[in-house]
């Protein structure tokens, strides 16, 4: 094994010897990477979607003379007051000479222009020629994508227990995803996605086309002067700040603590596998004349719940409990309230564009269920929405005056309830950049698709400020500093009282050359509880998390990356202090002109419960990723394998096994596991013609 290594290393360092240039196909997954590092672990980062464009934009540059509002937004690499900047910058200079003219914008940074560089590109205005609808669909790409994955160890939920004759999931332990997707320049794009989660059955009564989630979508854009977009098929739509509709990923608190106001298109084509934050049918963008367009939208759609029988004085009737969103249908009660209702939702977003300068738009949104929907008689539920119909009305807004970019919205339900998101973004001077957003959701507010910047989900019962701040004095230091607090006026779960909470967050970036980064973060996080004291008045106190991470990444040459990371994690309860770390070494190897490529890591940590869990993000096979949470005695190993040594063919293969020192089963419940060890298992084929 002493030779092999030997002779192992230097057949890497005579390939890494031979490299000239970084291969920017790695680049842009590396970039997505980066942000859902950044982000946390607990964010629904669509990572599908934002792969997929960037690979086009990676073949197809956007044309920084030509680019629209929506193209540097698609991004997602840009901030907003980045973005308003930019078409600053452009009203005032004319069109761009050169793509070194960049840094004339006072936020564009130049680790910001070398993040984007891949993607974007300077030509003459008139150098983009229109393209018919026919060449469209006959100039782009088409993609297959097939993923196999399982668990080695057999869950309980696969065996047969003691007086039973069959087991509690009535399909195999194995996942297939497939999908098919043809991609014009992000302009024209249609596709089907498939897919069977592990525990489902293939086929039968269940499921009898086969996998247990089709996704079919087709949208295209600026098809002429009147049709911005138009989107047929599963599409996700995103009005406003997210209070009455916005269905799919948004950021919220994290190192990026200017990207906190919501920019979007309206309607996008979904391609993902989430299977319920989606919504089925079409809609379209028209522009009505030089500064207005509206949109507007239909979805009709199956959707899980969990069925009850509710007596009234003439009869009984059926009405649901809560609206499942695992999209799991492995057990007898997952697969009964498959579909258990239906979902209509109408909508339509009148807006009137400033030119560049900014919007005012108007948003309505009106949903009707099938049954209606009937919660549990708690105090936290009185508030909640109930029934089968709401609606949704809100006014949004977007205005730049000079430095300063003023955003928010305020929408109301039923007309009764209401809520209200304002910010604002300033750029103080070329290094210095501040943020300012207040909230207030009122408790009897109700909206069913929402993703709006908060501390909780619901978009209600929350009041709140959230203060951000960036400091980039030079190309080798950054500082990334935000405080918020807010408060509960009225009950929530597991807190029996209104309540209040504040976070803070310190990131220190330190970059001396490209390829080389360390940084240093600080979050505190304190939030009240229920007490677990047994007494007629329940009482609350502070429960406090700490978490410190140090940071370390370096490429070494230019087909070999190490990261270095070290995590503690602090808890306080009522009981008083545990605690915990994790530590972890990255070796990634990405040659150029040799056919494979591996990533893999290897981890240690020890924290004292879940409450001190730590998250890390995980490479994963293309078009997947992984953030797991770190908790108990253990290590962690992962292997991925890339091969792409047949044209336009990828197959790639990842092995990630979890042992833990102080256990003798896994998880519990039907994903029980005895033993100490889980091991997982994926192989995945990309075919692009």
């Amino acid at each position: 094994m002493k030779y092999f290594a030997l002779l192992f290393c230097f057949f890497i360092i005579k390939i890494v010897v031979a490299q000239d240039t970084i291969p920017e196909e790695n680049t842009h997954q590396r970039i997505i990477e980066d942000i859902v590092e950044q982000i946390g672990g607990e964010d629904d980062f669509d990572f599908n979607t934002q792969f997929d464009q960037l690979q086009v934009y990676l073949r197809n540059p956007i044309n920084l003379n030509r680019a629209t509002i929506e193209d540097l937004t698609n991004l997602s690499l840009l901030s907003p007051l980045q973005v308003d900047q930019f078409f600053q910058y452009k009203t005032i200079a004319g069109n761009l000479i050169a793509i070194e003219e960049l840094q004339a914008i006072p936020s564009f940074d130049l680790a910001t222009i070398e993040q984007i560089l891949p993607y974007v590109t300077v030509k003459e205005s008139n150098a983009d020629l229109k393209m018919s609808f026919g060449k469209m669909l006959k100039n782009g790409d088409h993609t297959i994508l097939s993923r196999m994955q399982t668990t080695l160890e057999q869950q309980e939920g696969y065996k047969v227990q003691e007086g039973e004759t069959e087991p509690k999931f009535a399909g195999n332990p194995y996942q297939f995803y497939t999908r098919y997707q043809y991609n014009f320049n992000n302009q024209l794009t249609y596709g089907v996605t498939l897919e069977k989660d592990a525990g489902e059955t293939f086929g039968g009564a269940n499921h009898p086309l086969g996998f247990g989630f089709y996704s079919a979508h087709f949208g295209v854009r600026n098809l002429n002067k009147a049709i911005k977009n138009i989107v047929i098929g599963d599409f996700e739509a995103k009005m406003g700040q997210g209070l009455v509709l916005w269905t799919g990923f948004g950021f919220s608190k994290s190192s990026y603590t200017m990207n906190v106001k919501r920019i979007s298109p309206v309607l996008r084509s979904y391609r993902s596998v989430n299977e319920f934050s989606y919504l089925r049918g079409g809609g379209i963008t028209l522009n009505l004349g030089k500064n207005i367009e509206v949109t507007t939208f239909v979805s009709y759609k199956n959707r899980d719940a969990n069925i009850i029988e509710t007596d009234t004085i003439d009869q009984d009737f059926l009405a649901v409990s809560s609206l499942q969103i695992s999209g799991l249908h492995r057990t007898e009660s997952e697969i009964a309230g498959k579909n258990a209702i239906q979902e209509f939702m109408t909508g339509a977003n009148l807006r009137y564009n400033f030119n560049t300068v900014g919007h005012i738009g108007l948003n309505t949104v009106f949903t009707q269920l099938s049954k209606p929907l009937i919660l549990t008689e708690q105090l936290y539920n009185q508030f909640r929405f109930q029934g089968d119909e709401l609606l949704n009305i809100s006014l949004d807004y977007s205005y730049v005056f000079r430095n300063f970019n003023f955003f928010g919205e305020t929408a109301v339900s039923n007309g009764e309830g209401w809520a209200t998101l304002n910010g604002l973004l300033i750029s103080l001077t070329e290094t210095i950049d501040l943020s300012i957003l207040h909230r207030n959701f009122q408790k009897n507010y109700q909206a069913i698709y929402t993703n709006n910047f908060s501390e909780t989900n619901g978009t209600n019962n929350e009041i709140g400020t959230y203060v951000g701040l960036q400091i980039t004095p030079n190309r080798r230091w950054q500082y990334s500093l935000y405080a918020d607090s807010w408060r509960h006026p009225w009950l929530r779960f597991q807190v029996d009282a209104p309540s209040n909470g504040y976070e803070y967050f310190g990131q220190v970036t330190y970059k001396p050359k490209r390829g080389t980064q360390v940084y240093l973060r600080l979050r505190e996080e304190t939030k009240e509880r229920n007490a677990n004291t047994e007494s007629a008045t329940r009482t609350l106190f502070n429960q406090r998390k700490i978490q410190t991470r140090l940071h370390f990444q370096h490429q070494i040459s230019k087909t070999i990356t190490i990261k270095s990371r070290v995590e503690w994690s602090h808890f306080e309860d009522e009981d008083g202090w545990q605690s915990g770390y994790m530590m972890y070494q990255d070796l990634s190897f990405k040659p150029f002109d040799f056919p494979f490529s591996f990533t893999t890591r290897y981890a240690l940590f020890d924290t004292d419960s879940y409450d001190t869990r730590i998250y890390a993000f995980e490479n994963d096979v293309l078009n997947a990723f992984s953030v797991p949470p770190y908790y108990n005695k253990g290590s962690r190993f992962y292997f991925n394998l890339n091969y792409r040594g047949i044209r336009n063919l990828l197959i790639q293969a990842r092995f990630a096994r979890t042992r833990f020192d102080d256990v003798e089963s896994i998880g519990s419940g039907n994903a029980e596991i005895e033993g100490n060890k889980r091991t997982d298992v994926k192989l995945q084929v990309r075919w692009k013609f």
